[in-house]
Parts: C-alpha cells; sequence; structure tokens
C-alpha cells in the first residue's frame, strides 16, 4: 500500500467523521482505515503492514488543527455576536431611556398641566363664589329697599315702582337741581286710553297682565338715571334728567310707538293698548299742578 493510497483514505476518514460530526478515536479510526482500504480492493493484511498509529497519529494532528481552526471559526462568530448582542443592547437600552425620559417629561408636563387647569378652575370657582355673593348682597339690599319703600308707603304693588307720593318727594329735589346745577329736567306722562275697556271685556287679571308688562317695556327703554312712577289713577310718569323739551318729545313718541306695536292675546282674541303721551321741562318757579297743567295729552 503506497503513501498516495493511505493519503486518500484518510482524507476520507476526515471527510466521513466531519460530515458525520464524530470524534476521531484510534478505535474508530482503525475500523475506517480498514473498511475503506478494502473498498479499494487491499486485503485487511495489507493494512496491517502499515504504520497506523503514526497514520493515525498525523491523521489526528490534522483533525485537530481542522477542529481548532472550527473552534477559533466558532469562537469568532460567538465573539462578533457577543460584541453586536452588545451593541444592539446598549442601542435598546438608549432607546428605552430615551422613551423613560419621554414619559417622564410627558408626565411631569401633564401634571402642570393638569395642575395649571385645577388652579384654573378654583380661581374660576372662587370668582363664581365672589359674584354670588355680590348677587346675594345687590337682593337683600333691593329687597330691604322695597320694604322701606313700601313701609313708607311711596310703592306701586301691582308694578313696584315709584308711586305719586314718591313723584311728588322727586319733584322736590329735581327743583333743587335745576336752581342749583341749571340741568333740564323734563317729564313724561304715559296714560293707556283703553284700559278701562280691557278690564270691562278681558277681566282684571288680564288688566293687571297688562299694566305690569308696560311697566316692564317702559323700564327696559328708560336710563339708569331716569326716573319711573305709576301714581293712582293709572299714568306712568318719567323724570328725565339732562334732557330738553325736544328731546322729551322725541323720546315720549319712541315710546308710544313701542307699546302700539305690542299684541296682547285673550284666548283667540288679540288687542292692543291706545297710548295718550305729553311732556313738558320743568321750570324753577313750577309746582307740580303748574307743570301738569303744562301736559296737554295726545295721540
Amino acid at each position: 500500500m503506497k503513501d498516495k493510497d493511505i493519503l486518500e483514505i484518510q482524507k476520507e476518514i476526515t471527510e466521513f467523521v466531519n460530515k458525520k460530526g464524530i470524534p476521531l478515536l484510534p478505535s474508530t479510526y482503525k475500523k475506517l482505515f480498514i473498511r475503506n482500504a478494502k473498498k479499494k480492493g487491499f486485503s485487511e493484511e495489507d493494512c496491517l503492514r502499515v504504520d497506523k498509529e503514526l497514520a493515525f497519529e498525523e491523521l489526528a494532528l490534522k483533525a485537530s488543527a481542522m477542529k481548532d481552526s472550527k473552534v477559533k471559526d466558532i469562537a469568532s462568530k460567538i465573539r462578533d455576536t457577543k460584541e453586536n448582542l452588545i451593541i444592539n443592547l446598549d442601542e435598546e437600552k438608549k432607546l428605552l431611556d430615551d422613551s423613560i425620559n419621554n414619559i417622564k417629561h410627558d408626565t411631569d408636563r401633564g401634571k402642570a398641566e393638569l395642575k395649571n387647569k385645577v388652579q384654573k378652575f378654583i380661581d374660576r370657582y372662587a370668582h363664581l363664589m365672589h359674584t354670588i355673593d355680590n348677587i346675594k348682597t345687590n337682593i337683600n339690599k333691593m329687597e330691604d329697599s322695597i320694604k322701606h319703600a313700601s313701609e313708607m308707603g311711596i310703592q306701586d304693588p301691582l308694578t313696584l315702582l315709584g308711586n305719586c307720593k314718591y313723584f311728588e318727594m322727586s319733584f322736590e329735589g329735581e327743583l333743587y337741581t335745576l336752581k342749583r346745577y341749571k340741568a333740564p329736567t323734563s317729564l313724561i306722562i304715559l296714560r293707556m286710553n283703553n284700559l278701562g275697556q280691557i278690564k270691562e271685556k278681558y277681566g282684571t287679571g288680564v288688566e293687571r297682565s297688562v299694566i305690569k308688562h308696560i311697566a316692564a317695556i317702559i323700564s327696559d327703554n328708560v336710563r339708569s338715571s331716569d326716573m319711573l312712577f305709576r301714581c293712582e289713577n293709572g299714568d306712568f310718569r318719567i323724570l328725565l334728567h339732562n334732557t330738553d323739551l325736544e328731546k322729551c318729545q322725541i323720546f315720549a313718541q319712541k315710546i308710544k310707538f313701542i307699546i302700539g306695536r305690542i299684541v296682547f292675546q285673550k284666548g283667540n282674541e288679540r288687542f292692543k293698548v291706545n297710548v295718550l303721551y305729553g311732556a313738558a321741562q320743568i321750570r324753577e318757579k313750577d309746582t307740580i299742578d303748574s307743570l301738569l297743567m303744562r301736559i296737554n295729552l295726545k295721540i
């Protein structure tokens, strides 16, 4: 058996064990060597003449070298994989840290926004309560004023406006203001001409409702500085401050026009209120009687 035959058999054995992934032990080598040699036509005696130990040692060294090479390859791959894994872990850790920081930032910002909203709500609630307290105070003052006016007998019980007694008291004050400051003040009288017919046809309830409605309409159209009264005869009287006769007449016509457009309804029937009006400017030497005498009511 020649050296090239031995080398060829050794190569086949090496390829076989590598393919099968089995360790190359001396006993395994001898069996495989004899089997492969017989396949090539050599006898067992030919195999025995080969220095098997030396041949095995050489092959074992080669196999060991191949194994070391594979181990190095595997170690290199493991090292590369480890490095890649470390890099990936570092990247993932950075992403995770960034996510945690973002969540913390969003949470802190959310807390700040929520705190701000809560504070705004508290401020609005405090402002609302303050407003309610002011309204309550004003209501109490109004109730006290109404009670006081009622006790003094200067309030019309139906419309809660000042009555003729209160008009007389106010007239004295207007005369004093006129003499001291020379500021013009005028008087308007409004009379619902067909109020008796409305009462006769539709009843007292409808009459009272009409009076209250007309009072509300006039109140909505006068200035806060003006004064509105309702006397016992049903006339409405308006004292207009800083208003001369010409402006007073224009305003009186406006009020008459507004009232004249209102349509009242009782059941299926509709009706309107006929209004007479008159106006005069107060003079320094006027009395209530002299002032009223200069007012001629007209349609």
